[in-house]
């Protein structure tokens, strides 16, 4: 759960380029605890049909939280791989190029025109798209606020000092070329970056692998507890034999002597004549 809330859906990159996997992890977490209720209460009672449904419910979300961690650290890899190459294609090649890619390369396009729309519009002294206001949008009437991928892109540019998607273009934020360096000012304004395509993939290849890992890591304790489980279900309970006897303390003597002295008359004149 925690893995959920403030490593996946608080990361602004694996929120935006992998979504769908906090929410699943947070569900794992959360069947996970349900899970280990049911456990605890069914040692403590000794509860054989509670131990077994913790069993078989631990072991399937140990399962699934390995699928889950293994799909998100394959995803993120294989789309740190696919976005830059996806880039280095010609636009003309659409069916060959990266979904994601092409998303995000509409949204800073969009913005773009946002911007540039806001500085022909009554704000040529505007130094990015927080000085625009509800100028800014683009030529289909969007505003740049209900982009969704605004937050990616702001970040991006804030983390890296990058503009532009899959080419190099003009900071869309104003954000400093190097973080901590020299504020972006109306001479600085419209010199074109780096592209952010690179670090993108850079950070979703970390970040993935992190919380795919952690997944992982997690769920293989569950394991563990179904093998305990499946042990104390499975072996047999100490049971009384029939007929048995406890055996008396030390004072009364053993029991071999106490057997041939409280033994009827006969057997002990048998005794006595085997001795003689």
């Amino acid at each position: 759960m925690l893995v959920a809330k403030n490593l996946i859906d608080a990361d602004v990159v694996l929120h935006h380029a992998e979504p769908g996997f906090a929410r699943a992890v947070l569900w794992l977490g959360i069947a996970a605890c349900i899970a280990g209720c049911v456990g605890t209460a069914g040692a403590c009672l000794s509860n054989r049909p509670a131990l077994c449904l913790y069993g078989v419910g631990a072991f399937a979300i140990a399962v699934t939280g390995v699928i889950v961690g293994g799909v998100l650290l394959a995803l993120a890899n294989m789309h740190a791989v696919e976005i830059p190459r996806s880039c280095t294609l010609p636009r003309t090649a659409v069916e060959r190029r990266s979904v994601k890619s092409q998303r995000y390369q509409r949204s800073y396009d969009s913005m773009k025109q946002a911007l540039g729309n806001c500085r022909r519009n009554g704000r040529p002294s505007a130094l990015g798209l927080q000085d625009c206001g509800q100028l800014g949008k683009d030529d289909a009437g969007r505003w740049f606020e209900e982009d969704p991928y605004l937050e990616l892109v702001a970040w991006l540019e804030q983390q890296s000092g990058c503009a532009g998607f899959c080419q190099g273009d003009p900071p869309l934020f104003a954000f400093p070329a190097l973080p901590g360096g020299a504020a972006v000012d109306q001479s600085s304004k419209r010199h074109p970056r780096e592209p952010c395509v690179q670090r993108l993939a850079n950070e979703l290849r970390a970040r993935g692998s992190l919380a795919g890992g952690l997944t992982l890591l997690l769920s293989a304790p569950l394991l563990f507890g179904v093998c305990g489980a499946s042990w104390i279900v499975c072996y047999p309970p100490p049971r009384r034999r029939k007929g048995y006897v406890e055996p008396h303390s030390d004072d009364e003597g053993p029991e071999s002597n106490r057997l041939l002295y409280e033994s009827d008359g006969d057997e002990q004149d048998v005794f006595d004549t085997g001795s003689s």
